[in-house]
């Protein structure tokens, strides 16, 4: 009796040291029990802060470049001066696909090309959200004016000239600037209700057949989608489509070519997403009917790739640092204390 009990308890410890063998051992992080972790418990990787900078810039004609440089204090970036390894983008769309395809990717672009876009996030400037509103009160100081030039009397077609004369004109008509507002342009609401209504009664070359006639657009790509859609509502002024002008857009891949376009004649009509500068409006002088004022404002907007959780916020001195002075590398290097005039981004979001 005795050994049959004496077998019953072995059974017994050895059913409860079987048990025992099986239990998962807890103290083994999740992500060590790849047996018991669905890939929706998968912690995803973190933000790498000790991963290279890859800066992203325009052209030197890009007036979006100029204006970034200016407004953050350096000047002297518009024209060259940054870090050796800067990859340079031809505009707007491409600065986008860049940084959408690079996790640790920072450029700029205008704002109005960041609308639904999901690829990549746009960043404060000193603490202030890049907006229509506030680039209109001041707060925020990227920001530039979208300028318009145009010849208007020194072609020798006279069509032409009157051609540019009416587009300029419906530019800076109520249906104009409503056009610049409703794609990306940021337009006083006063200036808007005060502008004037387009009539093409008023002008003759619509009652003429100007299909063999092609009006030259030059100057900057961040303007495009305004100057698109105001060709477009130009074209459809005419009550007959088929003796509508057409467009040429081949001359505009930045905001210095819209000048020398117009004094070439191979344009009528540039765009500029910067100011004109002195040799630009010494040009214009010497142009018979030129024009040139600004349209609306633009602001301009540093951008990463949506990855980037660690920054949400910038100042100047950080953007001037990574596009100018090679000792900020890695964006580890914008998080070490006792950087000079360096804010933590964390701390700034």
């Amino acid at each position: 009796m005795i050994k049959y009990r004496l077998i019953a308890c072995l059974a017994l410890v050895c059913s409860f040291g079987c048990l025992a063998s099986c239990d998962v051992d807890t103290s083994k992080k999740p992500s060590d029990q790849a047996s018991t972790t669905t890939p929706s418990d998968t912690k995803k990787d973190d933000f790498k802060t000790d991963s290279n900078i890859k800066v992203y810039t325009r052209p030197t004609t890009s007036g979006t470049r100029e204006c970034f440089f200016e407004k953050i204090g350096y000047a002297n970036g518009k024209k060259g001066g940054l870090v050796s390894k800067a990859n340079e983008v031809a505009e707007n769309g491409e600065m986008l696909s860049a940084i959408a395809n690079d996790t640790y990717g920072i450029g700029y672009v205008s704002l109005d090309s960041l609308k639904n876009n999901t690829s990549v996030k746009g960043l404060k400037f000193e603490g202030v959200e890049a907006t229509s509103e506030n680039a209109l009160n001041g707060t925020y100081k990227l920001k530039r004016y979208f300028n318009i030039v145009a010849d208007t009397g020194s072609n020798a077609d006279s069509d032409l000239n009157d051609l540019a004369k009416a587009y300029w004109d419906f530019t800076f008509s109520k249906q104009g600037l409503a056009i610049a507002s409703q794609n990306g342009g940021i337009v006083n609401a006063d200036v808007l209700k005060n502008a004037a209504s387009f009539k093409t009664s008023d002008y003759t070359i619509f009652t003429k057949d100007v299909s063999s006639k092609t009006i030259g657009i030059a100057g900057s790509t961040s303007v495009k989608n305004i100057s698109t859609a105001t060709e477009n509502a130009f074209i459809a002024l005419w009550t007959d489509s088929t003796k509508a002008p057409k467009f040429d857009i081949s001359k505009q891949t930045g905001s210095g070519t819209a000048v020398p376009n117009l004094q070439s004649k191979t344009a009528q009509i540039g765009y500029l997403s910067r100011e004109l500068d002195d040799a630009e409006l010494t040009t214009l002088g010497g142009i018979t009917g030129s024009k040139h004022d600004h349209i609306c404002t633009d602001a301009v907007v540093a951008i990463v790739n949506i990855k980037n959780t660690s920054v949400s916020n910038i100042t100047g001195t950080q953007l001037a640092r990574i596009y100018l002075d090679s000792k900020d590398t890695q964006w580890a290097d914008l998080f070490k204390d006792g950087v000079s005039q360096i804010t933590k981004w964390n701390e700034l979001a």
